[in-house]
């Protein structure tokens, strides 16, 4: 089953905050499904890449003024899509904290995004390819706004829109909803 009533949701939100002077727009998602094999950083699966399909017929006539993403393959893949060219696609690098838990390197790799972002000048549209561990805090560290997300689910869909000091988010999924995580 697909979720394309966010789709129409979501391009009327993206068309008409476009559209206002000094609104800062972030796009935010969570890369697709990765294959599954022993490497320390995998690419997206087939049902991965038609995930990353159905997201740039989701948003398409969005075009974001920046895309950036992680390092690794899985999300620099999902952020490649959008300009088709991959050295379009900023990267703000996740560095592994030596002997520390992944808790904190995944901390440590969230705060350098909300810091980058938080550096864009307004009236720009940014969207940014992340992990699932990342996007629940990145949300709120945009806009003060919980939401519920799991690690295992790959069909979520945010937009963060700061207008004036105040932010509007929007949480939708898109395309073939994930199982419900074992």
């Amino acid at each position: 089953m697909k979720f394309s009533s966010y789709a129409v949701a979501f391009c009327l939100a993206a068309t008409l905050t476009g559209h206002l002077a000094n609104a800062q727009t972030y796009i935010i998602v969570r890369h697709g499904e990765v294959e599954q094999n022993d490497s320390d950083d995998p690419r997206l699966s087939p049902q991965g890449l038609a995930r990353v399909e159905n997201l740039k017929e989701v948003i398409k006539g969005t075009v974001p003024d920046l895309v950036i993403s992680s390092h690794l393959s899985r999300t620099h893949q999902t952020a490649v899509a959008f300009t088709g060219d991959a050295a379009a696609v900023e990267v703000v690098t996740l560095d592994y904290i030596k002997g520390a838990p992944l808790s904190a390197t995944i901390a440590a790799y969230t705060e350098k995004l909300t810091k980058r972002l938080l550096d864009v000048r307004e009236d720009k549209v940014v969207f940014v390819s992340t992990h699932g561990h990342v996007l629940p805090t990145l949300v709120k560290n945009l806009s003060g706004v919980d939401i519920a997300h799991t690690s295992c689910e790959y069909d979520h869909l945010v937009t963060v829109t700061k207008l004036g000091g105040k932010a509007t988010v929007t949480h939708g999924r898109y395309g073939e909803k994930t199982p419900a995580c074992k």
